[in-house]
């Protein structure tokens, strides 16, 4: 896992939340921390549905998505806006 975060597929936690704990007081950086990786948590599972719902929008006959699923959902969460 550390040879991807160092090739930068991901960011170590510690990089990750060194901006937006510079922007705090010492004593809530436990709370924001937590926060931080709530909505990083539930990004994550939002991402997931909507890529679950692309894929799985037009099932063949037999309920098996069609491979155009795939080609259209696993790039969609890189078209969405970063808000």
């Amino acid at each position: 896992m550390r040879a991807f975060q160092l090739v930068g597929w991901q960011k170590p936690p510690e990089l990750r939340e060194a901006p937006m704990l510079a922007a705090m007081f010492a004593e809530q950086t436990g709370a924001a921390s937590g926060m931080n990786a709530n909505i990083r948590t539930i990004g994550g599972a939002i991402g997931a549905a909507v890529v679950g719902s692309i894929i799985t929008a037009s099932p063949q006959p037999s309920g098996l998505p069609y491979e155009t699923g795939y080609t259209y959902g696993f790039p969609a969460p890189a078209r969405m806006p970063p808000w």
